[in-house]
C-alpha cells in the first residue's frame, strides 16, 4: 500500500481496505520453493510471507511466531485459497493468531529459494524485484539496501 491518506486516517485498517480492493484481480501464481533444510514445493500459490519478526504492514502478523533475534524465516503459504477464505483469515491476521486453513502451511528455515515467473518480491512494503529470490536472515545483523544517488550530497552547511 502506497503512503496515502488512508493510512494517517485509518491506521491499521488502511492494510484491510487495501487488500480488499486488490482481492478481485488476485490470482494464485506458480510458484517453485525450497528450503535449506530439504523442504519445498511446487504449486500455483495465492500468496507467501516470509518474516523476520512477528509484524508488518500495520501490525498484521502471518506468522506470529517470527522473532527478529532467532536467525530463522517464518513463512506463511496460501495455495488454494478462494477470496472469500482469505477474507475470512483477515480477523487472525489482524489479531496474531495462527492462520487456520488446510491450504495455509507455516514453517520455519534458515533460508529460503523461490522461483516462478509473473511475481513480485516484496521486501518491507517495498518492490524488491523479482524472481528468482534466495532469502535468508542472519541473527545479530541488518542490511540495508539503499539505492546509489545520482549527485553526492553534504550535510555540511
Amino acid at each position: 500500500m502506497r503512503r496515502s491518506l488512508w493510512l494517517r486516517r485509518w491506521g491499521k485498517l488502511a492494510y484491510v481496505f487495501a487488500t480488499l480492493i486488490a482481492l478481485p484481480g488476485a490470482r494464485p501464481r506458480r510458484l517453485v520453493w525450497r528450503t535449506d533444510e530439504g523442504g519445498g514445493g511446487d504449486r500455483p500459490v495465492f500468496h507467501l510471507s516470509a518474516c523476520n519478526g512477528p509484524t508488518f504492514g500495520g501490525g498484521l502478523s502471518p506468522c506470529p511466531d517470527a522473532t527478529l533475534n532467532s536467525g530463522r524465516l517464518h513463512v506463511a503459504r496460501g495455495c488454494n485459497l478462494s477470496k472469500v477464505e482469505v477474507i475470512r483469515q483477515m480477523p487472525r491476521l489482524m489479531r496474531g493468531t495462527r492462520l487456520d486453513h488446510p491450504e495455509i502451511l507455516s514453517f520455519s528455515c534458515r533460508s529460503l529459494e523461490l522461483s516462478g515467473t509473473d511475481v513480485r518480491v516484496e521486501t518491507d512494503g517495498e518492490v524488491g524485484g523479482g524472481l528468482p529470490a534466495r532469502l535468508s536472515v542472519r541473527p545479530g545483523k541488518m542490511v540495508v539496501r539503499v539505492p546509489r544517488s545520482t549527485t553526492a550530497r553534504s550535510s555540511e552547511p
